[in-house]
């Protein structure tokens, strides 16, 4: 049986954390497994070779180890879900099936009930004595016989002025006009809404180390990823095998500085002073050079370039043999 502190050491190996999927040690075994190769390596540089030997191997025992504790996991956990779902299965048959509800009583016979109704008696309610209602005007019945035009008119006439209301007085104050106003406008007036700003994330993680003097220090294998180092002090530090993934190295002094194997991916070291330092090995894909120093670094063995300078900026680079790339 596999001991905690031995898959802990293993999880070390690969850099990952304990309880990390089989699919993160498959990445991070391919990952140190292509930083490890012994074809990286200089063939004379005879113990480098070793140390990458034993390093590849360490790295491949560790991977078996992991992969072969997620396997016996899985079949733990398949076995167990087997046999739960036979219990359950065996508990349904050893029950007996519940016997159909019984069908509900029909409902019984009520007589009908007879049609009677008692008579009402003619009772009115009394109530208090209402002065009468006075009669409405109504108009005149047309005579028998045909009027004169004249008097047809007056006697209408007579008529209309006992029925139709009294006219209202007018106002002795000029009534206000449409004009008056003023006109109200067709179109309503628009506004800007101010657009959402995305909060502005920082872009590099942990306390600031920028002018921090790291002078001569052992930071081998070391873990500044997204870490600020602008304008800091490396000069013959030990780098070596260091994760500097879009680290800030801008006008940072490197002097001397040991950088084997060191992954520099996507990191900023624009200005900064890299003058006879080891970059042996390490990977400097979509970093930022423009305007560093590389006098006298070493980048390569016999005219072979063996550093990896795959999408970096070299405007204005000073190369190890004292020309400026263009």
């Amino acid at each position: 049986m596999v001991r905690i502190n031995e898959l802990n050491r293993c999880y070390r190996v690969l850099g990952l954390k304990p309880g990390a999927s089989l699919d993160e040690i498959n990445q991070a075994y391919k990952d140190l497994a292509r930083q490890w190769h012994p074809d990286r390596v200089p063939q004379d540089d005879s113990e480098r070779q070793h140390e990458a030997h034993e390093k590849l191997k360490e790295i491949n025992e560790a991977r078996d180890l992991l992969r072969s504790c997620h396997a016996k996991a899985g079949a733990k956990r398949n076995q167990t879900a087997s046999k739960s779902t036979a219990s359950k299965s065996t508990a349904s048959k050893s029950t007996p099936p519940t016997p159909p509800p019984a069908p509900p009583p029909p409902p019984k016979a009520t007589p009908p009930k007879a049609n009677y109704h008692p008579p009402r008696a003619n009772y009115q309610t009394p109530t208090a004595a209402q002065p009468p209602k006075p009669a409405a005007a109504q108009p005149p019945k047309p005579a028998a016989y045909p009027l004169h035009p004249y008097l047809r008119s007056s006697y209408y006439a007579a008529y209309e002025t006992q029925t139709s209301p009294a006219p209202e007085p007018k106002s002795p104050y000029p009534q206000p006009q449409a004009s008056d106003y003023p006109a109200y406008p067709t179109q309503t007036p628009t506004h800007q809404v101010p657009k959402y700003q995305t909060p502005q994330v920082p872009k590099y993680r942990g306390p600031d180390l920028s002018g921090s003097d790291f002078q001569g220090a052992n930071l081998k294998e070391k873990d500044y990823a997204n870490r600020n180092l602008s304008d800091a002090n490396l000069s013959n530090a030990d780098l070596s095998d260091a994760f500097l993934h879009n680290v800030n190295l801008s006008h940072a002094k490197l002097f001397r500085a040991k950088l084997f194997r060191a992954n520099l991916l996507q990191a900023d070291l624009s200005y900064a002073d890299l003058r006879e330092a080891n970059l042996m090995g390490a990977d400097l894909s979509g970093a930022n050079l423009s305007g560093a120093d590389l006098t006298g670094a070493r980048v390569g063995i016999n005219n072979r370039l063996m550093v990896k300078l795959t999408g970096a900026n070299l405007s204005g680079t000073i190369m190890p043999d004292g020309t400026i790339h263009s």
